[in-house]
């Protein structure tokens, strides 16, 4: 099985900002620790959904309303564990002097997919789906897959695992 860190970045327009800066350097930051984790648990990949589309009250959505809308799915390969740091990195920190995401960790983005459906295995795995899902209200947690999942998705997204 392969550990996914799901997780959920929101329209605003800091987390979007903070969203490309992620991405150009490399970096990913968390509040806290994941749910369903214990410090410094390993996993191997990350999967962002953002800008989700079609549901009637956004992301925050029962599992049924869930799979009807479409969400743009960012993979990235995890290249470091998750430390803690103390010192202002996003572009929001510095802004407002305050420690936001002090839990970090390198990423390397491996594939990238444009309002792709949430229906459940539709291309994206149940598990991973469903874990965006529960990101999207609660934070970002850690689901399992299989290989051949992970790696069909990241071909379906026209990457490389």
């Amino acid at each position: 099985m392969t550990a996914v860190l799901a997780t959920y970045v929101p329209v605003a327009p800091n987390s979007q900002v903070n969203l490309k800066w992620g991405l150009r350097q490399g970096r990913w930051g968390l509040p806290r620790l994941p749910i369903s984790s214990e410090g410094g648990v390993g996993f191997q990949w990350m999967v962002l959904g953002t800008r989700t589309k079609g549901l009637p009250h956004g992301p925050r959505s029962q599992p049924e309303t869930w799979v009807t809308g479409k969400t743009d799915i960012y993979v990235l390969r995890a290249t470091s564990r998750i430390q803690e740091f103390s010192d202002h990195f996003w572009p929001d920190e510095v802004d407002s002097r305050q420690l936001l995401y002090p839990y970090r960790f390198g990423v390397e983005k491996v594939a990238f997919g444009i309002q792709l459906r949430n229906r459940f295995d539709d291309p994206i795995p149940k598990e991973i789906s469903n874990g965006v899902r529960v990101a999207a209200g609660g934070g970002p947690n850690i689901v399992h897959v299989t290989d051949d999942e992970m790696r069909r998705l990241i071909e379906h997204l026209g990457g490389k695992v």
